[in-house]
């Protein structure tokens, strides 16, 4: 089977429940980091997720939307500095999960618009 450097996961967790994706999450790290750690490369994700949970701890998120990218950055850059994004995250995420983010943490309505959020791990 060999060893892939990129992975690429179009909203693969749709149809999962919270703890398979983050198992599933958990499983690609733990894979990228062996495969770093026995002098390879690590293994690249790229997410397409409509889920914030998915892609919060990715090292880069790239919010669209229309088509035109909203915001490129880190969760916590992306919550205090994308208004779209932390739209997203207030509809999406519990108030406890919001903690210690700056900006509001009153939920709002979920956004009008259609918009997408993708991530890049492990590069």
């Amino acid at each position: 089977m060999g060893s892939p450097q990129i992975l690429i996961m179009d909203d693969s967790a749709s149809a999962l429940d919270f703890k398979t994706d983050a198992a599933l999450r958990h499983a690609i790290r733990e894979r990228s980091g062996r495969a770093a750690a026995a002098g390879g490369l690590p293994l690249t994700t790229v997410i397409v997720s409509q889920r914030v949970s998915t892609v919060r701890d990715a090292d880069m998120i790239c919010v669209l939307d229309h088509g035109s990218v909203a915001g490129l950055g880190t969760h916590d850059g992306l919550y205090t500095g994308c208004q779209l994004y932390r739209e997203i995250c207030q509809s999406q995420l519990r108030r406890e999960e919001l903690e210690g983010q700056q900006g509001s943490t009153t939920p709002t309505s979920a956004p009008t618009v259609p918009a997408s959020v993708c991530a890049k791990e492990g590069c």
